[in-house]
């Protein structure tokens, strides 16, 4: 059932009579926080108090006497959450699960809480033993977003792109072509992600001699 891939629909209802099934699903919770989409000029912050339906969606009736019920969501949230739906859904049933993708934009400042909500959902994924993807590592150029600034969204490469009435920096930027990198969410990832760590590997063995052809 439609949206299988959503976290709190991650239950047997998706599950399939078939082996070798790979169950993914996808983290943009809060949906206003992680997209800086808040409504709330810049009061949205992490951990931070939300209205049940900005965090649960269509399924706020499961966990919330009403849509507009406080919910803080923190650290221990979100751990609990990974642990109580997804993990929950592999230990009952022995399948395996993967978050297909998660992100948190950078128009969330690292001072709202950017960073942190980084390192809280990937030390929730560790802690469960689930392997995830960050969304999104590349994207298409943003006309007159300055390297510099945080004014980009998910993607980690930025490429300010050129539409002729940039400042010189602008220019500069884009006739080099520059691109940055969102260094401190980068830093973040490398840190937490255990298959990020560099590990050494026995040299390969040289080819064998190639084969002559059987004497006339």
């Amino acid at each position: 059932p439609a949206p299988y891939y959503k976290v709190f629909n991650f239950d047997e209802r998706i599950l399939l009579d078939r082996e070798n099934v790979l169950y993914t699903f996808d983290f943009f919770v809060p949906w206003a926080l992680v997209t800086a989409d808040t409504g709330k000029g810049d009061t949205a912050t992490f951990p931070g108090t939300f209205p049940c339906g900005d965090v649960y969606l269509s399924w706020w009736r499961d966990y919330c006497g009403s849509k507009d019920q406080s919910v803080r969501v923190d650290a221990g949230w979100i751990r609990n959450a990974i642990r109580s739906l997804p993990h929950a859904l592999s230990s009952r049933h022995n399948v395996p699960v993967y978050c297909n993708q998660w992100g948190v934009k950078g128009e969330l400042w690292a001072d709202h809480g950017r960073l942190a909500y980084a390192r809280a959902l990937l030390d929730a994924f560790v802690a469960s033993n689930i392997s995830s993807t960050y969304w999104i590592w590349r994207s298409y150029p943003k006309d007159g977003r300055p390297l510099g600034q945080p004014v980009w969204g998910f993607e980690l490469v930025h490429n300010s792109g050129f539409n002729g009435r940039q400042s010189a920096a602008w220019v500069y930027e884009h006739r080099a072509g520059l691109e940055g990198i969102d260094v401190e969410m980068s830093g973040v990832l490398r840190a937490k992600l255990p298959m990020t760590e560099e590990i050494p590997t026995e040299p390969l063995p040289p080819p064998p001699p190639p084969s002559l052809p059987p004497s006339p």
